[in-house]
């Protein structure tokens, strides 16, 4: 077992997945729910505030508010829906991509990057969307605490998988600088990678007494 706390563990690339997968339920079945639209809710506050209104403005602004209800269940609610499933869908996506690739070269290092790069851009997305949902729909602005939370939480997450994957480059880098020349097992050495596509010819330092 490791001897390093739990606390202090970089997160595993199937921890950060199966969380995407948690997040991605909760956020499926809100949308399901239509997050959360009540319209008696709606019809209570709406009395509530008509009662607040000069009687001859309130035709005029039951007319407005019955357009607007119109709209959230036209065009408002589907359109965040999709939004919605698509950015999650995406998360998800991006980061299985990158658990697929266990880099053994520069430019795979770069291609995982840039997955976990694209996932924490949909983390973005996601709480961007249910802030203005949460600001727009007459219902709990509480509501979609507990998601934002868990999306937060799955973007430090995936920040903490990209910093341990310097590991990926430094191993590259060390396997780089070990093939610039080879030593036999019977004492002679060569430098034959440093003089091909396998590395870099390295600059041989005089030796001091030569200056």
């Amino acid at each position: 077992m490791s001897n390093i706390p739990k606390n202090k563990r970089s997160p595993s690339p199937l921890q950060v997945v199966r969380n995407a997968y948690v997040i991605r339920r909760a956020l499926t079945l809100e949308c399901l729910e239509g997050f959360g639209y009540d319209e008696n809710k709606r019809l209570k506050a709406l009395q509530k505030r008509l009662e607040k209104e000069p009687e001859e403005k309130r035709e005029e602004y039951l007319a407005r508010e019955n357009v607007r209800q119109k709209s959230f269940y036209a065009w408002y609610i589907p359109d965040e829906r999709e939004r919605i499933i698509n950015a999650v869908q995406d998360l998800v996506n991006h980061l299985v991509a990158a658990n697929t690739i266990y880099p053994v070269n520069q430019v795979e290092c770069e291609e995982r990057r840039l997955e976990l790069d694209r996932a924490l851009e949909c983390c973005n997305r996601l709480e961007q969307e249910l802030n203005y949902i949460a600001e727009t729909l007459p219902n709990d602005l509480t509501r979609f605490g507990g998601h934002i939370e868990r999306i937060q939480a799955e973007y430090r997450m995936i920040k903490a998988l990209r910093k341990s994957d310097n590991r990926f480059g430094q191993r590259l880098n060390v396997q780089s600088a070990s093939s610039f020349c080879n030593a036999n097992n019977n004492g002679n050495a060569n430098n034959n990678d440093a003089s091909n596509v396998n590395g870099v010819r390295p600059i041989l330092r005089p030796d001091i007494k030569d200056l």
